[in-house]
């Protein structure tokens, strides 16, 4: 039992890990279809 927390917080901060990248990507490649930096990116939010 005593392995169930630091395998919970491990799959939690994988998933948030993970969905911050996608989220990053997707709007990189946006900007790159648009021809400019995104809203997100001009903000200070993600640095590329």
């Amino acid at each position: 039992m005593s392995a169930f927390w630091p395998a919970l917080l491990g799959g939690f901060l994988g998933a948030t890990l993970g969905l911050t990248v996608i989220i990053y990507l997707a709007d990189l490649m946006d900007a790159f279809r648009r021809g400019r930096h995104s809203a997100r990116v001009r903000r200070g939010g993600l640095k590329p």
